[in-house]
């Protein structure tokens, strides 16, 4: 098990923060209950060098004993807000969710392209896929569902033409693009 030297974390923070943008520090500000003890010391340092009128949510008080929990993946997404909708679809049905790697998405978007992944607690994954599988009231009324991988349901698919098929931006998984049935025209006997 590596243990963290606080005094390089905390270098490393610092100089990670020095790079970002106001509307960067502001996200992760946002957020700033999920971060440790060091990172919150270092974002604070850095948003008071700018001189920024930021506030930081404040850190999560209550027992020092670590959670463990059986987390398990049931969805990856390539975009903030397919994920943020499904999370809040878990939550409306009563089911705890967490989403990884979302302000790593919220700060590197154009370079980190692994997305997010959507974990619940092992107990409740089949009901939470089951949520999600079914269609949304929007999809419903337009009378469609939309297209989404088969490996990992994401809706974050991209056409793509000779051969013409499909590949998802999360997990690149390719499907070929499948014609419609065409009715035939000969009656049946």
């Amino acid at each position: 098990m590596t243990t963290i030297d606080p005094e390089r974390e905390r270098r490393r923070l610092t100089e990670l923060y020095r790079g970002m943008s106001d509307e960067e520090l502001e996200s992760v500000a946002d957020d700033g209950k999920s971060l440790s003890d060091i990172a919150r010391e270092a974002l604070t340092a850095e948003i008071d060098a700018r001189h920024l009128n930021l506030r930081m949510q404040p850190a999560e008080t209550g027992s020092d004993e670590l959670e463990q929990r059986d987390l398990v993946m049931i969805r990856k997404f390539g975009t903030l807000p397919e994920a943020l909708v499904a999370r809040g679809r878990l939550e409306a049905a009563g089911i705890d969710s967490v989403l990884y790697d979302d302000n790593m998405v919220r700060v590197y978007v154009p370079t980190f392209v692994q997305g997010m992944r959507l974990m619940v607690d092992r107990e409740n994954a089949e009901e939470a896929a089951a949520i999600l599988d079914e269609p949304t009231e929007e999809s419903v009324e337009a009378g469609y569902e939309p297209l989404r991988c088969p490996e990992c349901r994401s809706l974050d698919v991209t056409f793509q033409r000779g051969p013409q098929s499909w590949i998802c931006n999360v997990c690149r998984y390719v499907w070929l693009d499948e014609e419609p049935e065409e009715e035939s025209e000969e009656p049946e006997e």
